[in-house]
């Protein structure tokens, strides 16, 4: 089937995963630059209010109240030590200082039990179209895709914080739903799981605002970047694209809540601006690259004084650096004769 690039291919599915309590509505938007979106939404009214801890390695701070999680999240912002560190030098203490092994024990198991609203969210998603063998019964036949999609937990509250991020692939049919494996992202692939989502619903609806190719005018995004350490950070951008090539906006930043002014420059296929974070009355100034395609701006972000790098390894566990995704929420451009000939219809 060929792929027309105006319109989105959107499969709804509903399942869980293993280390999810309620099952939940996944919304796969395929879109023709093999971008792909997937939006998720619990079935039940009520948000998730606890995490099974089942997936391997949780990176999970062991705090005692909301105040000491908030500095240890300052101090990762700031550049301290990664989630990694802190969770050992937290386990080397408790084997140390213990002397009743029933009672480590029980601490232990009272620090995993993180409570308070859990976040999911899924991000650097893309598609692939599965290759039929038969060509000539392949134009008759509904694409099915491969797609490769990355989904992170994280919760904030009075026992502490912690997040998680799952790899997962998986083949994706109108008539199957999706059916793949999914391992945490620290783990081996031989401790990858299966997971299936059953098919509810198909269609393929017009593109309305592709962010792809960039032109002057002003967009608003929202979504979240996340740290090499597995932070997650949410924000809300306003960018303004003029004619001359430059950047300028504001993002409006969570958990610490600021705005934070942001300025660089722009062509139709990239932006890369900078941008001044404050804590402790002092400030950072991070760089971020992004690129859009049609599901959204993807990109990488760092602190300024780092040597900049080409890719996000959260295996270093850094709180320096790391990934963006932001979605699309409104677009008001502006035509220019520069830019006539990449100007929406």
């Amino acid at each position: 089937m060929a792929r027309d690039p105006e319109t989105v291919e959107i499969f709804e599915c509903e399942g869980s995963f293993s280390f999810l309590r309620e099952p939940q509505r996944f919304t796969f938007r395929v879109h023709s630059d093999s971008s792909l979106r997937v939006d998720i939404e619990p079935l039940q009214p009520q948000l998730l209010t606890t995490a099974s801890r089942s997936l391997g390695d949780v990176h999970t701070r062991h705090d005692t109240t909301a105040a000491a999680a908030i500095d240890i999240e300052r101090r990762d912002r700031e550049g301290g030590e990664s989630t990694i560190e802190l969770e050992e030098e937290g386990e080397l203490d408790d084997h140390t200082g213990a002397e009743d092994g029933d009672t480590m024990g029980e601490e232990a198991g009272a620090n995993d039990a993180v409570e308070g609203d859990v976040k999911l969210m899924a991000y650097d998603g893309r598609a692939l179209v599965e290759m039929q063998q038969d060509q000539e019964a392949a134009a008759s036949v509904p694409a099915c895709y491969v797609v490769h999609f990355k989904l992170v937990q994280w919760s904030r509250g009075a026992q502490g914080v912690w997040s998680q991020i799952i790899k997962c692939v998986a083949r994706i049919s109108r008539k199957h739903g999706a059916l793949g494996r999914f391992v945490e992202l620290r783990e081996n692939a031989d401790e990858a799981q299966e997971f299936t989502l059953k098919p509810v619903a198909y269609r393929v609806e017009s593109l309305l605002s592709p962010l792809h190719p960039l032109t002057p005018g002003q967009y608003d995004l929202r979504g979240i970047t996340i740290g090499e350490n597995a932070f997650v950070y949410e924000c809300n951008m306003t960018i303004t694209l003029q004619a001359n090539g430059m950047v300028s906006g504001t993002s409006q930043e969570l958990p610490f809540a600021q705005e934070c002014p942001l300025a660089g420059a722009w062509t139709c296929d990239g932006l890369n601006f900078l941008l001044q974070y404050e804590m402790h009355g002092n400030k950072h100034t991070y760089v971020y690259f992004g690129t859009p395609f049609q599901s959204g701006l993807r990109g990488i972000w760092q602190n300024s004084e780092l040597r900049v790098v080409d890719n996000v390894d959260p295996r270093t566990g850094t709180a320096e650096r790391g990934c963006l995704e932001l979605e699309l929420v409104s677009a008001t451009r502006v035509w220019s004769e520069k830019y006539h000939k990449d100007y929406p219809a």
